[in-house]
C-alpha cells in the first residue's frame, strides 16, 4: 500500500507550500507482522518559510524552532570530538532553501588526511544516542527517525477522533554529558462535540451529554420553540458539527413580529384611505376663482352656489342680502 501527499494550492490553483519529505510513503514491516510505514509524514511549508536544517553530528543555534523566516540566520556548532568544513551559519531564502550550501562535521582530522587526532575522555558516553520512547503515544503514534543520534527529531501522530495536547515533536539535545529529548510524550485525548449552554429552548438533557467523534446528534426543542436549520448533525474530528447545529427560537417571538406587521398593515391603509377620503371633500367645496372676468367675490354667486348644494351639504351659516 503506497499513500502519496499533495500540498493545497488557492482556487486558481496558484502554489501555496512546499512539500518538504517523502511526498509517498508505502506500508513495510520490521517483523512481518506489525505494518509500519517507511518514513515520517511529509510537511507543507509556507514558501515564504524554511524547515531547520539538518546537519549531521551538528548543533544547530536557536534550537527548538520548527519554521524560521525569510533571512533568519542559523549557526551550527560540532559535537565534542568533531570538527567543522565549510560555513559556520546559513541564511533562510525563498523556495526553502539554505544559503550558502550547509557545513558538514567530520570525526577529528585523520579522516580528512590532514593529520592524526586522538581524543580522550568520555567521547563516547557524549555521544551516546537518546532513549527509544518507553512510554509509547496511548491513541496514537510515535513516528522514529533512522537512528536516535543527537540532533535526531521524533514526531508524535494521533489517531482519527482524537486530538494532541503538548508538542507534535520532540529532539535529542546535549545536556552536559547526556543526551535527553527536548520534550516529553504528550497526551491524545478523544475530541468532544459540545451544546454551547447559551442556546436557549433546546432539551436540557441534550446539553449535559458528551459527543465524542464520529457521535450524531437529533436536536429537539422544548415546547414553545419553533426548530430552525438542520435537526441532524455529527461530531467532526476538529470538534465542530456538520452541517451546523439548528437553532430552537421561541414562538412567542413569531406572535409578536405577526401582530406588529398586522398594527402596522391596518395603519398604512387608514392611512391612505383616510387621504382619499379629504381629497374628495376638497374637490366638493371647492371655490373657483376667474381672475379674468372678476376678481371679487360676488355675495350672489356665493349665494346661487350654497342654494345648488342645499340638498347634499347645507351651510352652517347662512349668508342673506336684502333687495334694493
Amino acid at each position: 500500500m503506497v499513500v502519496t501527499y499533495h500540498c493545497r494550492s488557492d482556487e486558481r490553483g496558484k502554489k501555496l507550500f512546499n512539500l518538504v519529505g517523502e511526498a509517498s510513503l508505502h506500508c513495510t514491516s520490521n517483523d512481518g507482522k506489525v505494518g509500519v510505514w517507511s518514513g515520517p509524514p511529509p510537511q507543507c511549508i509556507e514558501l515564504k518559510k524554511c524547515t531547520p536544517p539538518h546537519v549531521e553530528n551538528a548543533f544547530m543555534v536557536p534550537e527548538n524552532r520548527s519554521l524560521f523566516s525569510l533571512r533568519d540566520i542559523v549557526e551550527f556548532k560540532c559535537q565534542p570530538g568533531y570538527s567543522r568544513e565549510g560555513a559556520s551559519s546559513v541564511q533562510c531564502h525563498d523556495l526553502n532553501k539554505w544559503e550558502p550550501e550547509l557545513p558538514t562535521c567530520f570525526k577529528g582530522k585523520s579522516d580528512r588526511g590532514l593529520g592524526s587526532l586522538q581524543c580522550h575522555g568520555m567521547l563516547e558516553d557524549q555521544m551516546k544516542p537518546c532513549g527509544a520512547f518507553l512510554d509509547h503515544l496511548p491513541n496514537g503514534r510515535v513516528l522514529f527517525p533512522l537512528n536516535l543520534q543527537l540532533g535526531a527529531k521524533v514526531s508524535f501522530v494521533c489517531n482519527e477522533g482524537f486530538q494532541l495536547k503538548g508538542n507534535s515533536t520532540s529532539q535529542c539535545v546535549l545536556a552536559g554529558r547526556d543526551s535527553i529529548w527536548d520534550s516529553v510524550v504528550p497526551v491524545c485525548e478523544q475530541v468532544i462535540c459540545s451544546l454551547s449552554q447559551d442556546m436557549s429552548g433546546v432539551q436540557k438533557e441534550l446539553k449535559v451529554k458528551k459527543y465524542y467523534y464520529g457521535h450524531n446528534l437529533t436536536l429537539e426543542c422544548e415546547d414553545g420553540y419553533t426548530l430552525e436549520g438542520s435537526s441532524q448533525s455529527q461530531c467532526q474530528s476538529d470538534a465542530s458539527w456538520n452541517p451546523p447545529l439548528g437553532k430552537c427560537v421561541s414562538r412567542i417571538i413569531f406572535g409578536v413580529i405577526f401582530i406588529l406587521l398586522i398594527i402596522v398593515c391596518y395603519w398604512l391603509i387608514q392611512k391612505y384611505k383616510k387621504r382619499n377620503t379629504t381629497d374628495e371633500k376638497c374637490k366638493e367645496v371647492s371655490i373657483h376663482f376667474n381672475s379674468q372676468e372678476d376678481s371679487h367675490i360676488h355675495p350672489q354667486a356665493l349665494l346661487t352656489n350654497q342654494e345648488n348644494n342645499s340638498s347634499t351639504s347645507p351651510p352652517r351659516n347662512s349668508l342673506t342680502q336684502d333687495a334694493s
